[in-house]
């Protein structure tokens, strides 16, 4: 029985500098390829200096749409993150002032100006924005 071999976490060398043993990449590199932490064992992390910065990167950056649904969110649901529908047709336009409590069959530019002046009592002056209404659909 007894302990486990455990590989030599160090050596020195021919040339006598001191190599490390990298476990991400299982290499021993010189000393001046690791990645220095002065808390570790000799002063030398277990990671390369390359090793790292790529264990870094994959711990702290966030993951894309894509990576965290598997492929497009849109192509996958059908949905778009938007709160709006894409594109705009008369039926989706309509149901969706509807939800937003406009009545479609009414001028919906005379309800958002009585909104505004009930909600901030203040009077909307568009004097200088030309004013078209449409006979379908009342927008």
């Amino acid at each position: 029985m007894g302990r486990p071999i455990k590989e030599k976490k160090r050596y020195i060398g021919e040339n006598g500098l001191w190599y490390y043993f990298c476990i991400r990449c299982e290499e021993y590199k010189d000393e001046r390829y690791m990645y220095t932490n002065k808390h570790k064992a000799f002063g030398v992390d277990i990671y390369c200096s390359t090793c790292k910065k790529e264990e870094r990167y994959e711990r702290y950056r966030k993951p894309t749409m894509n990576e965290q649904y598997g492929t497009s969110y849109v192509a996958q649901t059908g949905k778009h993150l938007r709160i709006y529908p894409t594109p705009f047709d008369d039926e989706d336009l309509n149901e969706y002032l509807t939800n937003m409590g406009y009545d479609t069959t009414q001028p919906i530019y005379l309800q958002f100006k009585k909104r505004i002046e009930d909600k901030y009592g203040v009077i909307l002056e568009m004097d200088d924005i030309p004013y078209q209404e449409k006979e379908d659909n009342g927008l």
